[in-house]
């Protein structure tokens, strides 16, 4: 169970706790391409990597802003997780 105590532990929060940083927003999307080149045109520059990980049925690329990444996040197969989530929206 999380508590308190352990969200506070794991992730970066100064004493009156606000939150220091972000490590990294996923976003899950239904078409990486076109997703890619909007994100491309929003922040100025292209992502830094693309992978496949197949054991979550995934497809994903990081954009990098200050020291927070962005990940997108591609179903490559319709009983994965993110393609799950995605047709509940």
């Amino acid at each position: 169970m999380l508590t308190f105590e352990k969200i506070h532990n794991r992730y970066k929060f100064n004493k009156n706790k606000e939150m220091k940083k972000i490590e990294h927003i996923g976003i899950a999307v239904k078409n990486m391409q076109a997703s890619n080149q909007l994100f491309e045109k929003l922040l100025g520059k292209k992502f830094y990597k693309e992978e496949v990980v197949e054991g979550e049925g995934v497809k994903t690329s990081f954009f990098m802003i200050g020291n927070t990444k962005i990940e997108l996040l591609e179903a490559t197969r319709e009983n994965s997780p993110i393609a799950k989530y995605l047709d509940k929206r």
